[in-house]
């Protein structure tokens, strides 16, 4: 059985991690399509009382309008209640369509039930499909700071920083167990090092990935993606030009005491986060 497309990338992460901003480098690649989160999308399109006209893809145009979610949006729209695993299918046969087979897409549902049902999904509706997948760890301190702000903007419950670090450590291990469990090839990046290091980066992902790099995959605003749910950074002309790392963290103090009492989580992070260009670029290669 020929599969639908011939590869497919899936970005695994915690939330307020980067994943769309890496969306956004990977669609600057010509034969990768950024999807974002895929299946938060497709759920929203299924919903009676939603209007495709009123969201808007990273293409510029609303999802009734896109080459590639209006279609999916009319296939999803006339079944009723489609599961979420059905709802897939059109999103693959409307991309093979549209970009060709041979081109790459790329799912950043990053929730944590839709982790493996992506990459289950994926194998049941197009199996041979080469599934590679990359797991994105943001600076805990930095991934802490943001989830705060965040609680503290919708009015949630404000949590103490030494429960977000373990929950920070604990859920990106877990990330690793079931991707390995799970036979997908996978390869760690770090936010901070994907910012500070972009061309570095993409240099390990195209490897990774068996593709040439291309020096428009650090010019976000080029890029092919076609996101429909993700981030809001995607739609705004201030954020969506040029790769931005957000410093909040190096301003704020609140994380001191959660990481002096957790030296092996900030060992994990020097590690996941920091070491994956190499030593020497981040440290004093004589220290």
């Amino acid at each position: 059985m020929t599969p639908l497309v011939d590869r497919a990338i899936v970005v695994t992460c915690l939330g307020h991690s980067g994943s769309t901003l890496l969306d956004l480098i990977l669609g600057g690649h010509p034969k990768i399509i950024g999807l974002g989160e895929v299946f938060s999308a497709t759920g929203w399109l299924s919903r009676r009382k939603s209007n495709p006209s009123d969201a808007r893809c990273t293409c510029g145009q609303n999802a009734a309008e896109c080459r590639f979610w209006g279609p999916v949006a009319q296939s999803i729209r006339s079944a009723p209640n489609p599961p979420p695993e059905v709802r897939y299918r059109p999103v693959l046969e409307t991309f093979a369509t549209v970009f060709g087979p041979d081109s790459i897409p790329v799912d950043i549902s990053k929730n944590s039930k839709d982790r493996l049902r992506t990459i289950n999904t994926i194998r049941s509706i197009s199996p041979g499909t080469d599934i590679r997948a990359i797991h994105l760890i943001k600076d805990v301190r930095a991934f802490v700071v943001s989830r705060s702000d965040r609680d503290r903007a919708k009015h949630f419950p404000i949590r103490p920083m030494l429960v977000l670090f373990w929950q920070w450590y604990l859920e990106n291990r877990h990330i690793r167990r079931q991707f390995v469990g799970a036979g997908v090839p996978l390869m760690t990046l770090g936010y901070d090092e994907l910012c500070l290091a972009p061309m570095d980066s993409v240099r390990r992902m195209t490897d990774f990935l068996g593709l040439e790099p291309y020096p428009s995959m650090s010019d976000i605003s080029r890029t092919a993606s076609h996101a429909l749910r993700g981030n809001r950074m995607r739609l705004d002309p201030k954020k969506n030009r040029q790769i931005l790392y957000d410093p909040r963290w190096l301003y704020r103090n609140e994380w001191v005491l959660a990481a002096a009492l957790s030296p092996h989580i900030m060992r994990y992070n020097a590690r996941e986060v920091y070491g994956n260009l190499g030593k020497s670029r981040w440290e004093n290669p004589k220290a």
